[in-house]
């Protein structure tokens, strides 16, 4: 299987949150997040399923707010399957999916979702960040200099900055992730390692992607279809 649910950490919720696993389904919709203007698109485009990354119920509810994600999807009849960490923990994951998309060659996993890759030849920081901005299609993000070139990469998709500790214990001059705190930044500028903050949607949206991929060649008779609203809508003034 491509993500068992059964890899997924104990704080998580992955699977089937919403729906009948008997119902049937002839179009799919992929989308990261299942927000309103996600599930208002499922609705226009007749899809009976949305598969999404992040789960639309992660905590207990006790309340269900009217025209919430959750609302909407029960009124309209639409099922919801989330991957979540069963996915960042599977064998081609979001930080796989990452390292691929930037053209970067790995070179070993570290830990449950972690990956150090490795470039041909050392580039420059400079370099580095037209990589970025051309293969994953954002124009902003956060990063370091330390004026080194760089050579071996470390990568970890979504919330990975706590995962610096190893990082520092790896023959790596950069760090990419989705978002990584204050202190840990130091951390890495101490050890020369520098980061490169992409915001945590714009590290893991790759992973649909493949997923879209994936779920073309094995279900041909379905109508998959990748969403065209689902944003974290941040922007950079």
């Amino acid at each position: 299987m491509l993500a068992p649910f059964n890899l997924q950490a104990d704080f998580d919720n992955s699977g089937l949150l919403i729906g009948a696993s008997d119902q049937p389904v002839k179009s799919i919709l992929l989308a990261l997040d299942i927000t309103s203007e996600v599930v208002e698109e499922a609705v226009n485009l007749g899809v009976q399923l949305i598969i999404s990354h992040h789960p639309v119920i992660f905590k207990p509810l006790k309340h269900i707010e009217t025209n919430s994600p959750v609302d909407m999807l029960i009124k309209s009849g639409i099922g919801a399957l989330c991957a979540h960490t069963n996915l960042d923990f599977a064998e081609h994951n979001t930080s796989v999916c990452l390292c691929n998309k930037l053209g970067i060659k790995i070179r070993e996993k570290f830990e449950l979702c972690g990956v150090i890759g490795e470039f041909d030849i050392e580039i420059t920081t400079k370099k580095f960040i037209e990589i970025i901005k051309n293969m994953l299609n954002c124009q902003s993000f956060r990063y370091t200099d330390s004026g080194n070139l760089i050579k071996n990469v470390a990568i970890v998709a979504g919330a990975g900055g706590d995962y610096i500790n190893y990082i520092l214990k790896k023959d790596v001059q950069a760090f990419i992730t989705g978002e990584i705190k204050h202190n840990k930044i130091l951390e890495a500028n101490s050890a020369g390692i520098m980061i490169f903050e992409l915001g945590h949607y714009v590290s893991e949206n790759v992973i649909m992607s493949y997923l879209y991929e994936i779920l073309k060649n094995k279900f041909s008779n379905l109508d998959i279809i990748m969403s065209s609203v689902v944003s974290d809508k941040i922007f950079y003034a």
